[in-house]
């Protein structure tokens, strides 16, 4: 035959929807000898099965519980009793519960008959018993490997707690729950020992078992641990200076709500001056808050970046011409310059000859062609010139930082101008002209440099406006990955200019292989190359931390 807190389970789950039209109408307490109390309820019709009976420790309470779907207003009455000063009744989903209040144990009996259920109280005890204690605990299992009688459970959303008293009642064995032990289960066992639907039902609610004589002891996994450790370990304090990191930030990583690194009674404070952690906890977690030091507080490690801009510049320039004209033709020595007369004085000229370049006057080379009638000669002049030229600018800005730290580094020059503020006065603003490098570099574990890159190179120009020179700019920014040492090209900028001039004679200018006399020619070319290369190294410090730990 089953337990009858089994049966009233079952009885629960499946009789509980008919059992909503049987209300409690009464709760009657009668006084009897030797200062028992009975205590009825009545209920609107016959009740078919037994309440759940529970005692709890702290508060000491004896709670009825009955499957009751009907509405009840909560109340609470006193009694006329010392130990028992008062009770509740009150409605929790589909049970309703009496709570009667003790002030110590009171051995009790429950009886059903028709409508009526009794509940007796014994009467408070009258005889003090002297009982030896003994702090003897034997290990989970050691005592109650012989329970191996057979039980059927099956439940649906049933609190763990109920489950515990109902196999501490099976066995006749003392059960204590401690407070930390809370929620429902559902389970359906059938005829297994009596210890595996313990064992089964600890394993799914993450509780721990203990046996200390004669009672059983429940709680929540690793409770136990926490308050034998807290009593055998000793607290202690210790001084970790820090150097490489920042002691505040370590101490705000140990004492992670979510990981913390600390005991329940542990305590971490930074000193930001001397850069030095003061913990206070149990030896043990000390030691692996060091062990954990070790791995955070060391060097970081730095990069050093160089960049090289490169700028090319090549110019090219070729002027060829001819001048025509007539001079008289007066006697001259051997060897002497007939001079060519420009137009004007009825003589004639005709004036294609080479413009200068780079403030250089052009070769000319002068030939008498013709004696005319009348004195008079035709004179040619051949003017040429040419001029090439090639200049070239080389950048290179380099700085060192730690790793994913940002730096920057600038040289140039600051053009002052002035602007109009909103009054109406003037005020001298400057703006730079610089090569500047700005750079954030991440090592990647595998020892690979990823690089956020702006690169400037900033210079006057000679094109003015209002008295200030205009400014020319060259910036790149990117962001690359780039093997440690490997020198790598950014990008790169090719610039050509090229201008071709022809004046001439109209017709004559024009007919082939002869209108190269009649003509003048211009031919100009200029070429631009920007180049810009990057090369990060990974700096290793020689220098190992070795942390020093001072016990106070």
């Amino acid at each position: 035959m089953m337990y009858p807190a089994i049966l009233f389970f079952i009885c629960t789950i499946f009789i509980a929807p008919v059992c909503g039209a049987n209300p409690l109408e009464s709760i009657k307490l009668v006084d009897l000898p030797e200062e028992k109390v009975r205590i009825d309820f009545t209920f609107k019709e016959a009740v078919h099965f037994k309440p759940l009976c529970q005692v709890n420790e702290n508060p000491l309470q004896l709670t009825l519980t009955f499957p009751s779907e009907s509405f009840v207003t909560a109340y609470a009455r006193s009694t006329a009793k010392a130990w028992i000063p008062f009770y509740e009744v009150r409605k929790e989903g589909q049970f309703l519960r009496i709570v009667f209040n003790l002030q110590q144990t009171i051995p009790y009996t429950l009886s059903q008959h028709g409508k009526k259920v009794s509940l007796l109280l014994q009467g408070p005890l009258q005889k003090k018993h002297n009982f030896q204690l003994t702090s003897h605990t034997t290990s989970p299992d050691q005592d109650l490997t012989h329970l191996k009688k057979k039980i059927t459970l099956n439940f649906q959303k049933i609190p763990v707690r109920a489950v515990l008293q109902l196999l501490a009642d099976f066995v006749k064995i003392n059960l204590i729950v401690k407070d930390n032990v809370h929620g429902d289960i559902t389970l359906r066992l059938q005829d297994i020992p009596w210890n595996e639907a313990l064992d089964i039902i600890l394993r799914m609610q993450g509780l721990n078992k203990r046996l200390q004589g004669n009672i059983l002891i429940i709680e929540k996994r690793g409770a136990l641990a926490r308050n034998t450790d807290t009593k055998v370990e000793m607290v202690q304090s210790e001084l970790i200076p820090v150097n490489y990191a920042k002691a505040t930030e370590l101490a705000t990583l140990i004492n992670n709500q979510q990981n913390s690194l600390l005991s329940p009674v542990g305590k971490v404070a930074a000193d930001s001056r001397t850069n030095t952690l003061w913990v206070q906890d149990k030896s043990s977690f000390i030691a692996e808050i060091k062990r954990a030091l070790r791995q955070f507080d060391v060097p970081v490690k730095q990069v050093l970046i160089e960049a090289r801009i490169i700028e090319v510049s090549k110019d090219s320039a070729q002027d060829l011409g001819i001048r025509w004209g007539m001079a008289p033709g007066a006697q001259r020595e051997q060897g002497t310059t007939i001079p060519l007369q420009k137009a004007g004085g009825g003589q004639f000229n005709l004036d294609l000859v080479a413009s200068p370049l780079g403030g250089l006057t052009p070769a000319a080379l002068g030939l008498a062609l013709v004696h005319l009638n009348n004195n008079h000669l035709l004179d040619l002049e051949l003017s040429a010139l040419e001029s090439e030229g090639k200049a070239e600018l080389v950048s290179s800005p380099r700085l060192i930082t730690t790793n994913q730290q940002p730096a920057i580094i600038d040289s140039g020059q600051e053009i002052p101008y002035q602007e109009t503020t909103g009054n109406g006065a003037t005020a001298v603003t400057f703006r730079k002209a610089v090569l500047s490098l700005r750079v954030l570099p991440q090592i990647t574990p595998d020892n690979k440099i990823l690089l956020e890159l702006k690169i400037n190179q900033d210079s006057t120009s000679a094109q003015m406006f209002n008295g200030v020179p205009a400014i020319l700019t060259k910036e790149i920014q990117t962001h690359v990955l780039v093997n440690n040492g490997q020198t790598i090209v950014l990008g790169g900028i090719y610039q050509q200019d090229k201008t071709s001039k022809v004046t001439r004679v109209p017709f004559l200018g024009k007919i082939p292989v002869v209108g190269n006399l009649f003509r003048n020619k211009h031919i100009a070319m200029t070429n631009e190359e920007l180049l810009i290369f990057i090369t990060p190294k990974i700096i290793t410090s020689a220098l190992k931390g070795k942390s020093s730990f001072t016990r106070i």
